[in-house]
């Protein structure tokens, strides 16, 4: 409680200050949430008895998931600002039809909007056509996600967070953070950019922390999706409607 109630510390953390928290400080934030995930999953299991109990389940959409992921030292940041990291973007996704099915694992990418679209069809309520670029979910035994790839976009570092640093008079150089970062995954790559001219393309497949740029070694992949950034960008705007996915942490959710 002393740790996040601390502004000094999450407003310097969220800006960029490495010294932010120590290395004990890191590890408790992590075992904290541990907590929370242990505490979401007791109340969660008693959510599932209830509705069991009362013969519900036959006709409940049961879905379990993340706004995001969280980091505890990874690139140096705590929390879940200043980044679109693939920690952040990467949360589960659990979807248990009316009345229940056979488990299968589903490898294609989904963004919320698809969850959105989702639960409107399945309760028999109307699309708005506002909606754009949603991709309802695969919840038949063969069928099939027609998304191919995500997109994500996040401001550098949270407006609070900026603002209580400049509050403070702290002395901190926020301008690294002071930027647009946008993603985009497909296949089991991501790539990352931001408004300032820094890039990086991962295999998060295989390297799901990131540790290996691999932008220098693949410049057509990472050309392919600056184009799939801007093909995405402008189907967006076509109608003059706007981007409904361009959202802080547009997440990849994992089902």
């Amino acid at each position: 409680k002393r740790l996040l109630q601390d502004d000094e510390k999450l407003a310097a953390q969220a800006c960029g200050r490495p010294d932010a928290f120590n290395q004990s400080e890191v590890e408790l934030l992590a075992k904290l949430y541990d907590a929370e995930v242990a505490y979401q999953d007791e109340v969660f299991g008693g959510l599932m008895d209830l509705l069991d109990r009362n013969q519900l389940l036959a006709n409940t959409l049961v879905v379990v998931t993340s706004d995001h992921g969280e980091l505890f030292g990874e690139w140096g940041l705590v929390n879940h600002t200043a980044s679109a990291h693939f920690q952040l973007l990467h949360v589960p996704l659990l979807v248990r039809p009316a009345g229940g099915t056979a488990m299968r694992r589903v490898s294609a990418p989904v963004q919320p909007v698809d969850l959105f679209v989702t639960l409107l069809a399945q309760a028999g309520a109307e699309i708005p056509s506002a909606v754009t670029l949603a991709y309802p979910l695969p919840l038949d035994a063969d069928g099939e996600s027609q998304r191919s790839f995500c997109v994500s976009q996040t401001y550098g570092a949270s407006i609070a967070a900026l603002s209580s640093t400049q509050n403070r008079k702290m002395q901190a150089d926020v301008s690294k953070w002071m930027r647009w970062i946008e993603t985009v995954y497909s296949d089991g790559f991501l790539l990352e950019v931001d408004s300032q001219g820094g890039r990086g393309l991962y295999d998060v497949t295989n390297d799901p922390g990131m540790a290996i740029n691999l932008s220098e070694a693949r410049t057509d992949l990472v050309e392919s999706m600056l184009t799939g950034i801007e093909q995405w960008r402008c189907k967006g705007l076509a109608d003059g409607k706007g981007n409904p996915e361009s959202a802080r942490h547009a997440t990849i959710l994992a089902p």
